[in-house]
């Protein structure tokens, strides 16, 4: 886990959407938290991902966004997302 989060973006292309998915179901499990998983994602968009494979994200972040946070931490993930958008 530890991994991953720090090189996910570094592991292979056919490697990533499984380690996204498992980091979604962590979520949806609450084994993982909203805004650990969004931070995940903010810190990894800007290194490179590929515009298909960050608008596949669009659905999971708008259920954070909508569903996970609350509206402090919602407030700056908004932030954080636009400035990476």
């Amino acid at each position: 886990m530890a991994y991953a989060r720090r090189h996910l973006d570094l592991l292979p292309a056919s490697v990533r959407p499984g380690i996204w998915s498992t980091l979604w179901f962590m979520v949806q499990d609450g084994r993982l938290s909203p805004s650990t998983y969004m931070a995940i994602f903010l810190d990894m968009a800007p290194r490179g991902n590929d515009a298909r494979q960050l608008s596949s994200f669009r659905w999971k972040l708008n259920t954070l966004l909508d569903q996970y946070l609350n509206q402090a931490v919602w407030r700056d993930a908004m932030e954080r997302l636009h400035a990476v958008a």
